[in-house]
């Protein structure tokens, strides 16, 4: 009786132990697995990492010809960590823009900060940067400075000549400011009459002719056209 009595308690022993057993091999799986993850201290995405990068921001979307900016290239490694200092970066150019550093292209803390100037060709223009790591691009416009209109004046030195007689004519030539502009004048007089330089460069602004005034009395406009342009004043012509 004795022994019968023993055996249901033999059974639980039995199955505690084995259930106990489980339960440390699910607990060392589980260890296991987050050491792989996180026993150094980095997330798994981090440990994953995210891919390297290079990405350019320039200062406008839009530059003049000739004109220049600043520009900023950051480069990232497949953790999305800055790149080591002195990582070397090139560059290429679609239109021909120029880009330059004050040192070498080279990282620091991962960024690399340049100039560009802009070709003279009008258009979209593509800036490429080139790392060990990754290649990154940009874009932006290069369009052409729209000229101001020049201030001209024609100014003779008396307001009426006699038919067929001469007369000096002074044209006056500047920019917007009033900075003299050494331009292409062309001269003409739709009544008729003559100039003894009827086209030419103004001189410190100046432009000297003389009007040759047509054979019959009236009113000359004596014109001048520089830029497009046209400036005209009148004149009497007597008899």
């Amino acid at each position: 009786m004795k022994s019968s009595a023993r055996i249901p308690a033999l059974i639980g022993m039995v199955a505690f132990l084995a259930l106990l057993g489980t339960m440390m091999a699910g607990c060392g799986s589980g260890a296991s697995e987050g050491r792989s993850s996180s026993w150094m201290g980095l997330p798994t995405e981090t440990l994953r990492g995210v891919g390297p990068s290079v990405t350019v921001v320039p200062a406008s979307s839009v530059l003049t010809a000739g004109k220049s900016m600043p520009v900023v290239v950051y480069v990232k490694d497949k953790y999305g960590h800055a790149v080591a200092d002195s990582t070397p970066v090139t560059v290429g150019s679609k239109l021909g823009s120029s880009v330059s550093s004050s040192g070498d292209m080279e990282t620091k803390n991962g960024v690399v900060q340049c100039t560009v100037t802009a070709g003279q060709d009008a258009g979209v223009e593509m800036l490429t940067f080139s790392s060990p790591v990754a290649i990154g691009s940009t874009t932006f416009e290069i369009v052409y400075q729209q000229k101001a209109p020049p201030r001209v004046s024609v100014s003779p030195v008396a307001d009426s000549v006699k038919v067929s007689a001469t007369l000096p004519v002074v044209v006056f030539v500047t920019n917007a400011s009033g900075v003299p502009l050494d331009s292409e004048v062309k001269m003409f007089c739709l009544a008729g009459g003559t100039f003894d330089k009827d086209s030419g460069s103004a001189s410190g602004g100046v432009f000297l002719t003389e009007f040759t005034a047509p054979a019959v009395q009236g009113v000359c406009w004596i014109s001048a056209i520089v830029d497009g342009k046209t400036a005209s004043t009148s004149v009497a012509v007597l008899p």
